[in-house]
This record gives C-alpha cells, sequence and structure tokens, in this order.
C-alpha cells in the first residue's frame, strides 16, 4: 500500500521546480530576525544552523503558496493522471479503513491521512473535462437509440368506431340527386350527420335519426360524420319554366284548350290529372269535357336527368254535351232551324247514331248515322210531323269513336214547336 502511495505522489510531482522570487526570502529574513535575533559572533553555531534550516524551509513553503498560479498551471497537463489516481487512491483508502485486519495505530492511518490532504489539493484546483483513454483491446461500441413501444389499447366493448373516411356508397343517399329534391333520410351512423349547402346553410340528422333534407340549392353539398373527413353531394340544376291555357274554344266542334310553355323547355310532357292523358310537345292543344277546375301538369328534364313539373288549374265553365239545340221549327225559313242534330257532330269527322224516342211509349220516331240528315220532325215509320208544342222528344248520340277523355253517350230533350218563342 505504501509504495503504491509513493508512486503516486512522486510521479505526481516529478519535474516540478520552485521558481525563486527574491522578495520572499527578504521578506523570511526579517520575520526571522525578529523571532530570533542574530546573536554576535562566537554563538553557538549549532542555533544558527537550525535557524538557517527553519528559514530554507519557510522560504521554500512561501514560495510555493506565492506562486500557486504557477503551480496549477504547471500540475494542469497531469490533472488526468492525478484524477485517475486520486480515484484508484480513494478505493484504497476505502478498503484500508473497512478492513478489519488493520489496527487502529498501524501504518495505513497514516496513508489515510496523506490520501485525504492530497484529494483536498486536488479538489481546490480547477479542472478541465478530461477525455476518456480508449480502452486497449476492447471494440468501441456503436450507439443505437431505444425503440419507442407502441401500447395496444383495448376498445371497450360497445365502442363503434367510424373510420376516418367514410365511403360515399356508405352514406344513406346515393345516385342523382336535383335542387328542390326533399328526400327523407336515415342517419345509420353513431354520430351527427351533416348536409353543409353550397351558400353555407347547415341541415344536421342526429346520431341514427331520421329527418327531411330539402335541397334548395344546386351545387356541391359536404356531408360531415363528426369530425371525420367529409364527402361531397352534387345536387344537379332543375329546369325552369311555366305555361298559360288559353280560353276554351269549340272551331272543330269539341272543347279546347291551348297551352303553350316558356322557360327551359327540352322534354315537355303534359298530363290531365283527371284522365291520366297525356300530351308531348311545348305547345299543344287539349281538349276538357266536364265542368270545373281540372289540374294540368307540364314536367320536363334536362341532361343531368333533373325534372321540374309545374301544375295549374284550369276552369272549364259547362260540361260538354255536342252543343245541341233544344228545340226545332218546321216552319221556319232558317233550315237550319227546322231539323235538329248537335252541332258538334255537323263539325266533328267522327262515326256516330242518333235516335229520337217518344217519351210516352218508348218508340224510336227517328235515326241517323249521317250529319247530313238530320231529323226534320216526322216520324220516320208514318212519314207525318209529330205532335208538336206537346212533348220533350229525347235524343242520344253514340260516338263510335270518342277522343280522349270524352265519354262514348250523349242524351238530352228537344221540342217540336210551331213557331219560335
Amino acid at each position: 500500500m505504501s509504495q503504491k502511495l509513493e508512486e503516486v505522489f512522486r510521479s505526481a510531482l516529478k519535474d516540478q521546480e520552485v521558481p525563486f522570487d527574491p522578495k520572499a526570502w527578504e521578506s523570511m529574513s526579517a520575520r526571522l530576525d525578529e523571532v530570533m535575533p542574530v546573536k554576535p559572533k562566537g554563538g553557538s553555531n549549532s542555533l544558527w544552523i537550525a535557524a538557517s534550516v527553519a528559514a530554507a524551509v519557510g522560504l521554500a513553503t512561501l514560495g510555493y503558496l506565492s506562486s500557486g498560479d504557477d503551480t496549477t498551471q504547471q500540475a494542469k497537463s497531469n490533472d488526468q493522471v492525478v484524477t485517475e489516481k486520486s480515484s484508484t487512491l480513494k478505493e484504497e483508502k476505502v478498503e484500508v479503513v473497512s478492513s478489519n485486519n488493520i489496527a487502529e495505530n498501524d501504518e495505513p492511518k497514516e496513508v489515510q491521512t496523506v490520501a485525504k490532504v492530497e484529494e483536498n489539493a486536488i479538489t481546490n484546483t480547477p479542472k478541465k473535462p478530461v477525455a476518456e483513454e480508449p480502452q486497449v483491446g476492447k471494440p468501441e461500441e456503436s450507439f443505437t437509440p431505444p425503440v419507442e413501444k407502441k401500447i395496444e389499447r383495448p376498445e371497450k366493448p360497445g365502442n363503434t368506431t367510424v373510420d376516418r373516411y367514410v365511403p360515399i356508397e356508405n352514406y344513406p343517399i346515393s345516385g342523382a340527386v336535383c335542387q328542390f329534391d326533399t328526400e327523407v333520410i336515415s342517419n345509420p351512423f353513431k354520430l351527427p350527420l351533416t348536409f353543409t349547402a353550397p351558400s353555407g346553410k347547415k341541415q344536421t340528422i342526429e346520431a341514427e335519426g331520421k329527418r327531411k333534407i330539402k335541397f334548395d340549392e344546386a351545387g356541391v353539398y359536404t356531408l360531415n360524420v363528426g369530425d371525420k373527413r367529409p364527402q361531397t353531394l352534387t345536387v344537379n340544376h332543375k329546369p325552369v319554366f311555366d305555361f298559360e291555357a288559353v280560353k276554351q274554344y269549340y272551331d272543330d266542334g269539341v272543347p279546347t284548350y291551348e297551352l303553350s310553355a316558356t322557360g327551359e323547355i327540352e322534354t315537355p310532357v303534359w298530363r290531365i290529372k283527371e284522365t291520366n292523358i297525356t300530351y308531348k310537345g311545348q305547345n299543344v292543344e287539349i281538349h276538357l269535357f266536364n265542368k270545373g277546375y281540372t289540374e294540368i301538369e307540364l314536367t320536363s328534364d334536362n341532361a343531368s336527368g333533373c325534372a321540374t313539373t309545374v301544375a295549374k288549374r284550369v276552369n272549364v265553365t259547362e260540361d260538354y254535351n255536342l252543343r245541341p239545340s233544344n228545340a226545332l221549327y218546321p216552319n221556319d225559313p232558317n233550315s237550319d232551324a227546322r231539323t235538329f242534330l248537335p252541332t258538334a257532330l255537323k263539325l266533328r269527322d267522327t262515326p256516330f247514331t242518333m235516335v229520337i224516342i217518344d217519351p210516352r211509349n218508348g218508340d224510336i220516331v227517328f235515326s241517323t248515322n249521317d250529319p247530313n240528315n238530320p231529323w226534320d220532325g216526322r216520324n220516320k215509320s208514318t212519314g207525318e210531323m209529330v205532335d208538336m208544342d206537346v212533348v220533350n222528344y229525347r235524343w242520344s248520340v253514340t260516338l263510335e269513336k270518342p277522343l280522349k277523355g270524352e265519354k262514348s253517350k250523349y242524351s238530352g230533350t228537344v221540342v217540336v214547336s210551331s213557331q219560335r218563342q
């Protein structure tokens, strides 16, 4: 143990020199004169020698202390060695103290004192970072960063996860959607479903709820499920148009209305709601036979497949009954007044059969299917004039080819009068 300590100190203090300072020597000499005045010659030589030795030791000590900076600078080159040796010294010191085989008054106790002094000296000396000495024969280890472990958390029972991207086919609406359409939509998700119009107007269906969504605007709508990535839905433009119905007329013997449409018309189809009769064309003529309000619809679509329907009500002022007269005057100079045949049968090119019946006995007194052969008031069986101003004879017409919405049988009464009233 002692040999190791000696080697440590010897190595640390090797080549150390203390520079000479004349002022330090003069200061020490003055102090010695005060403590031990110089005696006259002839004194004891032993005292002079002792004083000289003491002065030399003090001078050396003072010089060492006054040149601490220089000593420190010179010792810096050996800091690494001293530090390592000091660490070794501490370890050996612990071994000495903890050993039960060494007595308190043995030599290692002295070693402890020296090690403590050296440790304090090293502690008071400024240190610089010391690089680790490479270990001979041991390969240098490369640094590998630690791999972060991902903790998989199991889902709670009953927790439904909605994907960040929800495919459009999973949304509760698909296909062509047109402006002004109203859809009753069910939300199958466990999160709110929001429809945002191009103007920013929002309509929301609660989780697993249902409501009517009206698409008032054409353009791109945004569909959001909670805070997930949105989908888009294109709402196509619908054609806009209108129509009007011209008052009825009887140019061909039937009640006729002319319908005219204006606006974005591409494939117009008209429908008489009462009879479900349809017509095609932007301007058409239709026939309405029954008195009252009749609803007419006009529908047209466009290239995007969106259709618009406009409906209006038309007021029919009278029931159509072939427009007959209610009397005939055999003695009237006007030929048309002397005969009876409904006016419509004269104008219409349609096959018919008309009969005149005596209400008193049900006999048929006249019949015809020729628009040029009207009834002149005579009984066809006898050739004589029927009773005038007495009976309202019944007439009945059957059409073989009635028009759309038209009935096939018409009837009424006519009286044979001797003179106009």
